[in-house]
Formats: C-alpha cells, sequence, structure tokens
C-alpha cells in the first residue's frame, strides 16, 4: 500500500460534500482497502477505474469500475461498477454522494461510455444506494451457479440478485 495514505480513524466531515475523490492507479491499495471494508466480497481482479475518497488525508472510501462481466454485455460503452467499500465511520450518504462523482468523472471523461450498470446480492445489501442516485432496476431474480466443474470452486450458488443501470 502507498506509504503517503493514512487509513480509517473516524471520518471528520459530517457531510460527504467536505470529501474529496482521487482517481488511482494502485492496485494493492485498492485490494487493501476492498479486502478491509466490503462486507461480503474480496477486491476485484482487476480494475478500468478506481477512486479513493479522501477526508483530508485520511482514506474513507474506495470504489471501483471495469468490463461487465457479462459477456453479452457491450464491453465498448458499458462499465460495470464492481465494488464500493467505505469505512466505519464515513459521513451519512456517502455511498450515494460518491457514486455520483464517480459518474460525473467517467461523464467528463470518458464520453464513449453511455451505459452504466451495477449487480447486488439481495441477501446482504438493499440496493439503496443506487437507487439514491436514481439507477434505475432492471431486474430481481434468484440466480443459481454450479461452479464445481472446476478445482478450487464449490458447489451450487443460489441467491437473489438485482441489476441497476443508468447513464453516467
Amino acid at each position: 500500500m502507498d506509504q503517503s495514505i493514512a487509513l480509517a480513524p473516524p471520518a471528520l466531515s459530517t457531510t460527504p460534500r467536505k470529501l474529496t475523490q482521487v482517481r488511482t492507479r494502485s492496485y494493492k491499495t485498492v485490494k487493501s482497502l476492498v479486502d478491509q471494508w466490503h462486507s461480503t466480497l474480496r477486491a476485484p481482479v482487476g480494475f478500468r477505474l478506481a477512486f479513493l475518497l479522501y477526508d483530508g488525508a485520511v482514506v474513507v472510501g474506495v470504489s471501483t469500475w471495469g468490463r461487465p462481466t457479462a459477456r453479452l454485455e457491450d464491453q465498448l460503452t458499458t462499465l460495470e461498477h464492481t465494488r464500493m467499500a467505505l469505512c466505519a465511520g464515513a459521513p451519512r450518504n456517502t455511498a450515494s454522494w460518491f457514486i455520483a462523482q464517480n459518474r460525473k468523472w467517467i461523464r467528463e471523461n470518458m464520453p464513449a461510455i453511455v451505459r452504466l450498470i451495477a449487480y447486488i446480492n439481495l441477501e446482504n445489501h438493499t440496493g439503496v444506494t443506487y437507487r439514491a442516485d436514481n439507477w434505475r432496476t432492471v431486474y430481481r431474480k434468484k440466480t443459481s451457479h454450479s461452479w464445481s466443474n472446476r478445482p478450487g470452486r464449490m458447489g451450487n450458488e443460489c441467491h437473489w440478485r438485482a441489476k441497476f443501470e443508468r447513464q453516467p
């Protein structure tokens, strides 16, 4: 991890508007933060775009975007929001504000991107962050996967998931 990054004492700000978003390319930093703060998932294997959220000199959040994992999605004009993780002391409403700031950066710096998507596991999350940022629910469905055909993969997973989308 970058030596210059201070981690997670409680946030000083009481509103997300005082926080600063910075783009990062450091996989090591992103991985460390997501692994530490995300409620259910490890860091993505890779990302196309990542942001850190600072409260002064303290990192309070991380967000990653990548190419869509579903191979039938348009890989050139669509980005998938793959992870967001915030420290426990982040101000209220930080998640939806942070994702809006991500979208603003994408809109201004990646004009070829015309669609954003995200998936959530409804057993662990409600989608309130996406709904607060006016994302549209595309579907809610029960999925079942059988990954037992590969070494090291566990058997059948069944869970409810939702897909959201919106323009940058």
